[in-house]
């Protein structure tokens, strides 16, 4: 086999192959034999060591958290603590659901020995920093798994809040200036509360002023749509609500009729229709009215010229009152 293997990169070597060609019979050569490499140096660890990643990656779930602290308090402290704070710090290298239950073991160990929980908040602030200034994005899910593992020691109350505002404050300034000159003007405006119960009140408080401004803002919009005031256009009328009156022309009794029919004639288009079919009567009423005029006319009766001054008075306020209605619509 070997032999024809070295007979066919022999074949390649002197013939004139385009490179597409040559590179599938480099590929298969080597897929069936390897380049000779050195074997990989795995990493022998104790077996304390390796009893320690087992209890915390394999083995660490909510039914067994009282039994891992248990074997934990167990093993000699002075000699594993380091190790333990190491394995802690590496919350990405395990389940992301399990995060918490990491936390719940630094808080039991804690009560035991101090100085493991303040050194496990500083190594996670520490790591936190680090993610930021190199900023790769090979780090990602490390830096979120930090930023996951400091929230749940928050609620294990391994931390005070002003750690996760500083923390905060920190991902969002880094890079852009420091915090005191980002926040000088700011700060003085600001209030920082010391509970959780002074948090949700402040919030139910601008909830209520929110409601209470939308509220005030719709009632006044509301008002100023009902309390339209009357208008003059460049021909010298009064417009009220996109009603034009002649100055003097019209009586109170008019006016409430003309404000009637406007109020109808919003209430859809079939209103529309009943005042078109009311104009189509009135000037037929109109033009038998004029038929009339004209025959007392001719039987020498004298018209008067204050009832025709009226019904061209009236038809023109009609015309001008049904363009006013039609834009309305549109």
């Amino acid at each position: 086999m070997s032999n024809m293997l070295e007979i066919l990169m022999r074949l390649k070597n002197v013939k004139n192959l385009d490179p597409r060609q040559s590179t599938l019979v480099e590929n298969a050569y080597y897929l069936c034999k390897p380049p000779e490499r050195s074997a990989r140096v795995s990493k022998v660890c104790p077996p304390l060591h390796q009893y320690i990643r087992k209890l915390i990656f394999s083995d660490l779930d909510e039914s067994t958290i009282e039994h891992m602290l248990r074997q934990l308090r167990k093993l000699p402290w002075t000699e594993c603590e380091p190790y333990i704070l190491k394995c802690f710090l590496k919350v990405h290298k395990g389940k992301y659901g399990q995060i918490h239950l990491i936390a719940s073991l630094t808080a039991g160990l804690s009560r035991y020995h101090d100085d493991f929980a303040v050194a496990v908040v500083d190594e996670v602030l520490e790591e936190i920093r680090l993610g930021l200034e190199l900023n790769d994005y090979g780090m990602q899910q490390q830096r979120i798994a930090h930023m996951r593992f400091l929230g749940e020691l928050y609620n294990y109350e391994l931390v005070d809040s002003s750690v996760i505002f500083d923390t905060l404050y920190l991902i969002l300034v880094f890079s852009h200036g420091t915090a005191e000159d980002l926040f000088a003007e700011l700060r003085p405006n600001m209030i920082r509360y010391l509970s959780v119960e002074e948090v949700n009140a402040a919030l139910i408080e601008l909830e209520e002023h929110e409601r209470r401004i939308s509220f005030e803002k719709a009632h006044n919009n509301k008002r100023i749509d009902t309390e339209k005031p009357p208008r003059r256009t460049p021909s010298g009328a009064l417009s009220v609500n996109g009603q034009i009156l002649e100055n003097g022309a019209e009586e109170n009794g008019e006016l409430h009729e003309e404000f009637a029919v406007e109020t109808d004639s919003d209430s859809g288009s079939g209103t529309i229709e009943h005042v078109d079919n009311d104009n189509d009567e009135s000037d037929e009423d109109n033009r038998d009215e004029g038929e009339s005029d004209g025959d007392y006319e001719d039987e020498g009766e004298p018209a008067s010229d204050e009832n025709d001054e009226v019904h061209v008075r009236q038809k023109w306020t009609l015309r001008r009152w049904l363009t006013s209605i039609e834009n309305f619509v549109l």
